[in-house]
């Protein structure tokens, strides 16, 4: 393993590139004298030309594929040395300008096979990568990690010039200069491609070209033109650089290199002079799981799926993806903390395509949050070939498809056996309460025979039922007969056998006792659970808890306590005990109390507004700026063609001591500001009442309508979000009112004429039917149940817009919780309880919780 100790590689100092300056810093940094002759002055005066190379290309085309795929510096750079990779190179040295010498060049420097003539013209193809050819060279028996020919492109986004300078075994020299800049206004016309030089030159006039490299690089000099240097080389450059070069980091750019390309013992990467090594694991992990072993839990879980175990190969298979191969380790100690965690990640899934990392910025490969305790000392290395066929063009991630989900499956099993290792790694790491000693010194009076009688009376009569008590499962009557012959003596070797730690989600129950195997098994995501271990490794005080509610629904039973009382009395226990935890059914009644009390606290108004908001589908994100409480909600749309479509609203949160705020209370120039620093689309100010709110020639109205900022009252938000609540309501529809209204008479006529709207009978969405044909179509295992599939099945449901049905759904899940019904990246409907059990909960929240 190499992941874990990435983060200790950049933190002796060693790595030092600076940033680089844009082109703007030119007049703060002029040019030394001793590199007068830049190499941009140089390009196109040295050498003979010898032909030229078509680029048939757009600058639309390269703001699409450079901009829109590169968003980071160093992602760019790496995709120059993905291409040395890719021919064969065994030494890499990259050169970064220092911050006071806007007059050096970013230098790529490989010793790979060279580019000749032809080469050099194939490389300017664009979108067409030899890479993918049936029979593309391999070098030195490496598949290409390259596979769209755009990386090139990636260039862009830094600088305006790239230079290519090569060497091949023939021993001549060739270079080929692309400036961005002549591309600018041009439009596609593949009849009219653009013609770069292609020039040739000797080996005085090369090194001329190269002269800063001498100075800034001596091996790298040498390897190019020392006695025993490489027969070819290639030298690729960025000049004259733009903005976002400025953003460019040494220890960030290092992590990447070090491990987002191929880790292999015959290609070595040199930053600024010295060598990237990733260091050697200094941690021992508590355990390490191979994939493919013949043991393997989450395979054999999946097999049903087409998950086959493939121990020859060491590995697994995967149907459309082919052998998958790497491990999972867990550590005692977090790997998510130290100084070189600002440059980049050891923990999480490290997904590789011919050995290059493929999901450096997404550590959960498109999964939800994990636990965080075991997350944050997990690593998992997989090798996944087979999910080239899925990579988007950025390389960065991959496409939705049923074998990539089965694959996003199979990872979330493996973390899950991680987490248990860790959670039985802590109980016996850690002084708990030892309560089986506690249990063996308890009159038997006064819990083994009431436990045995609740056990024994729920085999006999399973119609009373149990709240904690897992009654056992036995696969014939013959079986559940003998245990129950011989249930007075299932204790003999004590009440508790095993405590276990799982995951089922924060609406199961705290805990649950299964009598057959002596276990107890506390659902680690439960509100209270998580609470009590919060900040807190030992788990005894948890365990002891969960133990003591098993005996006191075993006590109440022992005293006479109807069964269905008990089980009454529990379940209110356990939403008190949510309640102790702040932990409401949704943050939808945290926002419902919040806006009730807003005004008396300007913290709370401001948490009030944001609630709100995030219990509409928003995704909520606080804001500390000077002179207000503001926040920033983001709506995401999903995807749109290749894009997700997005809009971001700012707001600020106003209280005051008075009946209603003044106009000159309301900071439209600053909320004006933030919105233009947020690069939001919408802006919005909150306040319980406003001055002048009825009259549409107030100050505080008509300054809402120029500055086009929207004014909405307290108790109008309160009422949208009921409507959401009750309804159903799009992100869509919600824009409407940002782009419409403004004045404090505007929001609220367009709430009063949704609600009037909504309240039809024919937008009356039949929640249960919708439901109970979800609930059917989970039946199907060949595909997962969506809005979609409902409105074909059920012809009342055909009557409804896809989007709306969706945002019913939304709504229901923000009530009961996402362990009820949760809504899925890819559209598709998780049912974890039965419809009526939703509709049961979801009336019994609106009466209880949220007092609607």
């Amino acid at each position: 393993m190499v992941y874990a100790g990435l983060r200790l590689l950049f933190e002796d100092g060693k790595v030092e590139g600076g940033k680089v300056e844009s082109k703007s810093s030119k007049d703060k940094h002029p040019n030394n004298s001793s590199q007068a002759k830049h190499l941009i002055d140089l390009v196109g005066t040295i050498g003979e030309k010898t032909g030229e190379v078509e680029v048939k290309i757009s600058m639309d085309i390269i703001r699409l594929f450079s901009e829109g795929l590169y968003q980071s510096p160093h992602k760019a750079i790496e995709e120059l040395v993905a291409n040395s990779y890719d021919a064969g190179a065994l030494n890499v040295h990259i050169l970064i300008p220092q911050a006071n010498n806007s007059a050096e060049s970013l230098w790529v420097i490989d010793d790979g096979c060279g580019m000749d003539d032809g080469g050099l013209g194939t490389l300017w193809q664009v979108a067409q990568s030899p890479k993918e050819a049936k029979y593309a060279p391999i070098y030195r028996g490496r598949a290409p990690v390259g596979q769209f020919g755009i990386g090139k492109l990636a260039s862009y986004v830094l600088a305006w010039r790239l230079t290519h300078i090569s060497k091949v075994k023939d021993n001549t020299f060739r270079y080929v200069s692309m400036d961005f800049q002549d591309v600018k206004g041009r439009q596609w016309e593949p009849q009219r491609p653009l013609s770069l030089d292609l020039r040739e030159v000797n080996e005085s006039e090369v090194k001329n070209l190269l002269a800063e490299i001498k100075e800034r690089d001596p091996t790298a000099w040498q390897m190019m033109f020392g006695a025993i240097g490489t027969e070819s080389w290639t030298a690729a450059a960025l000049s004259d650089f733009r903005d976002l070069a400025s953003k460019l980091r040494g220890g960030t750019l290092g992590w990447v290199l070090s491990t987002g390309l191929p880790l292999v013992s015959d290609f070595k990467i040199y930053l600024n002079g010295e060598l990237l090594k990733p260091s050697k694991v200094s941690l021992k992990p508590i355990g390490i799981l191979k994939i493919g072993d013949p043991k393997d839990e989450a395979a054999i879980k999946l097999k049903d799926d087409g998950v086959e175990i493939r121990p020859k190969q060491g590995g697994i298979h995967i149907p459309k993806i082919g052998l998958v191969t790497g491990e999972a380790s867990i550590y005692r100690e977090q790997l998510t903390t130290g100084k070189s965690s600002q440059a980049g990640r050891s923990h999480g899934f490290f997904i590789k395509v011919r050995g290059r990392v493929i999901n450096l910025n997404d550590e959960l490969f498109g999964l939800d949050a994990l636990n965080h305790a075991a997350w944050s000392r997990f690593i998992m290395v997989v090798n996944a070939d087979g999910l080239r066929e899925y990579l988007q063009s950025s390389r960065e991630g991959v496409r939705y498809s049923p074998a990539v989900d089965l694959l996003r499956n199979y990872l979330h099993l493996k973390f899950n056996e991680c987490r248990t290792m860790y959670a039985r790694q802590l109980d016996r790491d850690l002084i708990g309460i030892d309560l089986e000693r506690l249990l063996e010194e308890t009159p038997s009076s006064l819990i083994r025979i009431p436990l045995l009688d609740t056990v024994r009376d729920q085999l006999l009569d399973p119609s009373k039922g149990t709240y904690y008590i897992r009654t056992p499962v036995f696969s014939n009557n013959k079986e559940k007969e003998e245990w129950i012959k011989k249930l007075d003596t299932v204790f003999d070797k004590g009440i508790l056998e095993s405590v276990t730690y799982e995951s089922q989600g924060p609406y199961a129950k705290l805990a649950e006792y299964d009598p057959k195997l002596r276990k107890l098994v506390v659902n680690d995501d439960h509100p209270f659970v998580t609470q009590m271990s919060r900040g807190n490794r030992d788990n005894g005080p948890v365990t002891l808890f969960a133990q003591a509610e098993v005996l006191l629904e075993v006590l109440m039973r022992d005293y006479g306590l109807n069964p269905r009382a008990t089980i009454d009395l529990m379940m209110a226990r356990d939403r008190a005990l949510r309640a102790l935890t702040g932990s409401g059914p949704v943050v939808a009644a945290e926002a419902m109390r919040l806006l009730d009390i807003a005004n008396q606290n300007e913290t709370a108004m401001e948490r009030a507004v944001g609630y709100a908001f995030e219990a509409m589908g928003f995704v909520y994100t606080k804001r500390e700026r000077v002179g207000g409480h503001d926040g920033v909600v983001d709506a995401r749309l999903g995807l749109r063609g290749d894009e997700f479509a997005t809009y971001r609203v700012v707001f600020d949160a106003k209280t005051t001591a008075e009946p209603s705020v003044a106009a000159n209370a309301i900071p439209f120039s600053r909320i004006q500001q933030f919105k233009t620093d947020e690069n939001a689309n919408f802006a919005l100010a909150v306040a319980k009442a406003f001055d002048g709110e009825t009259d549409p020639d107030s100050s505080a109205n008509r300054s809402a309508k120029n500055d086009k900022i929207s004014l909405i009252k307290t108790d109008d938000l309160r009422r949208l979000l009921v409507l959401h609540l009750k309804h159903g309501l799009t992100l869509i529809k919600l824009r409407e009112l940002f782009q419409e209204s403004f004045t404090v008479i505007e929001t609220h006529g367009w709430i009063e004429n949704l609600e009037s709207e909504l309240c039809k009978p024919s937008r009356q969405i039949p929640v249960l039917e919708l439901l109970k044909t979800l609930e059917e179509l989970k039946k199907d295992k060949g595909a997962p149940p969506t809005v979609y599939a409902a409105r074909e099945k059920s012809e009342i449901l055909s009557a409804f817009d896809a989007k709306d049905l969706y945002a019913v759904l939304g709504a229901v899940s923000t009530i009961v919780g996402r362990g009820w019904i949760h809504i899925k990246s890819d559209m598709s409907i998780s049912l974890d309880q039965s419809s009526e059990q939703i509709v049961t909960e979801v009336n019994r929240a609106f009466r209880e919780y949220l007092n609607i």
